[in-house]
């Protein structure tokens, strides 16, 4: 609807989003590529803005999932969006742009259905934690060994996710084969490991049959093959690996990958290894988006609601919903130190056409 209005007032329309799932699901692009940003470059890509500027007197950049994009983000292009965000960037209602732009809330639930669960789902987002909260999240906490062996589990850093995809991968049935990363450089090898990191490509990746992982790279937007994707392992060889993810329709796609290459810019360091990580477990972040069938929220470490909130409404049916790594039964008022600030602002309500 956003897009024929402003079409109709002759707008140039790009749709953007903070990852490559929620980008793919608007049929649009990520803000990284849209400005040109990377994971080791934060300066945007002048030509190509320019050259918008030039082509379209009126542009109108429609930004989903924008509770992902920090202040600093919307105020600069200049610096890159971090992914997680590792430093105090500001809130994103602290940014004249955000209190200047219209903006639009949509209220209907899509994913859920069940009225409970969706009441659930608005009371943690609106800090609203009261006794059937309390107790909600009771009842759906168990101890780790009692998750479904579906269920993906998500964690809010990045160290949490290496160590329980490591354990995970060792407990996993099965044999693994192991594919070596293939690196080229010219000049000193002392600081070959560390350049190397900024391609996020592992050095070595151990897959098992049927094994969980998730995609780094946008290999085909069009079919939905996008960073962020989870899949299976369907088979292996040596310079390809077939993946089989589940269908919203419920019918299996399956596509075949192969390495590619990523260089660290300014360098002769260059590194080739397939785009896939093990996606046992993933970041609250990376999961944005995405529609899971069975979702696991390890609880220690949860920074706010906002962030147990996205990570609690991945799932269609509260029955897919489990918690854990806390002490049950759990005292979530103990748990949690909510920004309140994000509730009391006021900000004055607009008509829009």
């Amino acid at each position: 609807m956003l897009e024929r209005y402003y079409k109709l007032q002759n707008c140039k329309v790009f749709k953007l989003a903070p990852t490559g799932v929620a980008a793919h699901n608007i049929s649009g692009q990520t803000i990284h590529r849209f400005f040109g940003l990377t994971n080791i470059s934060s300066v945007p890509n002048f030509l190509v803005l320019n050259e918008y500027v030039k082509l379209y007197p009126k542009v109108v950049l429609l930004i989903d999932e924008c509770s992902m994009v920090s202040a600093k983000l919307l105020e600069s292009i200049n610096d890159a969006l971090l992914l997680p965000i590792q430093q105090k960037e500001g809130k994103i209602w602290e940014s004249e742009i955000f209190n200047a732009a219209p903006r639009y809330s949509l209220h209907k639930p899509v994913r859920q259905q069940d009225e409970r669960f969706i009441d659930i789902l608005n009371k943690v987002r609106n800090y609203q934690l009261d006794e059937f909260v309390i107790v909600f999240i009771n009842e759906r906490t168990v101890y780790k060994s009692q998750l479904p062996l579906s269920c993906l589990r998500l964690y809010t850093t990045r160290e949490r996710v290496v160590s329980a995809n490591e354990k995970d991968y060792a407990a996993y049935p099965g044999d693994g084969t192991d594919f070596l990363a293939q690196d080229f450089y010219v000049g000193n090898e002392r600081t070959l490991k560390i350049a190397l990191r900024e391609t996020r490509l592992l050095d070595h990746i151990s897959i098992k049959p049927n094994m969980p992982v998730m995609l780094i790279h946008n290999l085909h937007v069009p079919t939905g093959w996008v960073n962020g994707t989870n899949a299976l392992v369907e088979c292996m060889e040596e310079e390809n690996i077939c993946l089989k993810k589940r269908l919203p329709n419920g019918n299996d796609a399956i596509y075949w990958i192969q390495c590619i290459s990523r260089q660290v810019p300014s360098t002769s360091y260059t590194r080739t290894q397939f785009p896939i990580v093990p996606a046992f477990a993933t970041t609250i972040h990376k999961a944005q988006s995405a529609t899971i069938d069975c979702v696991g929220i390890h609880l220690d470490s949860m920074l706010s609601h906002g962030q147990l909130y996205v990570a609690m409404s991945r799932v269609r049916k509260m029955d897919d919903l489990y918690l854990f790594g806390a002490e049950t039964p759990l005292n979530i008022k103990r748990k949690f130190d909510a920004d309140i600030n994000a509730l009391d602002i006021n900000i004055p309500e607009r008509k829009y056409m």
